[in-house]
């Protein structure tokens, strides 16, 4: 097994792995590699504008993944994109560990 050096964009805020792709919330800065975990945030914020707004959630319609995603992009500004050139580097991992850049 090598000891190679793995360089990342960003930082997933849920799991702290590295991820050059994955779903950025640009309101909040966070970052999501795993579609579960994006989709469990938006549902997340979904609530609780409902909940802000006087709407009792438990009449809220069960929706796909895909629709909750469309949802967070369309009123979340949650969009999914990736990162490919070196100057978008800002961490490395060595040996399993994210070291800062």
């Amino acid at each position: 097994m090598k000891n190679e050096t793995i360089y990342y964009a960003r930082k997933c805020s849920i799991t702290n792995e590295g991820m050059n792709e994955g779903w950025l919330d640009e309101q909040n800065l966070m970052y999501f590699k795993y579609k579960e975990d994006v989709v469990d945030y938006t549902l997340g914020i979904i609530k609780q504008d409902l909940l802000n707004h006087g709407i009792d959630i438990k009449f809220l319609p069960h929706r796909s993944d895909d629709d909750v995603i469309e949802y967070g992009y369309e009123y979340y500004d949650i969009y999914f994109t990736e990162w490919e050139c070196e100057t978008d580097f800002q961490y490395k991992e060595i040996k399993g560990k994210i070291i800062e850049l």
